[in-house]
C-alpha cells in the first residue's frame, strides 16, 4: 500500500485493479486489513477500483 500511495502522489493513476484472493502465478491473498487499506487509499485519491476476487467463506 505504502507504494500505491507514492505513486498517487507522483503520477497521474485513476484506477486501481486488484486480485486480492489466490493471484495466478504468486497464491498470494491480500488480508482483510489490507484490502480495507486498499479500499480507504481509493477514496482518499479518487481511484477507480476494481476488484477481479471470489467470495472466500471459510468453513466454521
Amino acid at each position: 500500500m505504502e507504494s500505491l500511495v507514492q505513486l498517487c502522489k507522483t503520477e497521474d493513476i485513476t484506477g486501481l485493479y486488484i486480485i486480492p484472493d489466490h493471484q495466478n502465478p504468486t497464491a498470494l491473498w491480500m488480508e482483510e486489513k489490507e484490502r480495507q487499506q486498499a479500499a480507504a487509499n481509493c477514496r482518499q485519491y479518487h481511484l477507480i477500483c476494481i476488484e477481479d476476487g471470489t467470495l472466500f467463506v471459510p468453513e466454521q
